[in-house]
């Protein structure tokens, strides 16, 4: 039987889950610039998400994503930035739906 080898996980900066770093985005403080990291090997602080839009919501109400980062981040670029990343999730075939606002994930 092949050994599998370890899998990195890292933490969601709005529902703090642990899941495997390859299905979160990774959101990147690079010079003084918000980048979303698409190779996962961009320099710089990083803080990841879930591929869903209630963690980006939740992620944007409790400055998450600048506590994270270690940085004050004007709320425009926050929500420039979300709106980016949403836009992203819902074009993403990862398999993890994102859910609009207000809806139940069911069982």
């Amino acid at each position: 039987m092949p050994k599998r080898g370890h899998i990195p996980q890292r933490r969601c900066v709005g529902c703090y889950n642990s899941v495997d770093k390859g299905t979160l985005l990774r959101i990147v403080l690079h010079d003084g610039v918000l980048c979303i990291d698409e190779s996962g090997r961009m320099a710089g602080r990083a803080a990841y998400l879930c591929r869903d839009r209630r963690c980006l919501q939740i992620a944007a109400k409790k400055r998450a994503m600048q506590r994270s980062l270690g940085v004050s981040i004007a709320a425009a670029h926050i929500d420039a930035l979300i709106g980016s990343l949403l836009e992203r999730c819902e074009d993403a075939g990862t398999g993890k739906e994102v859910i609009p606002d207000g809806e139940d994930q069911g069982p």
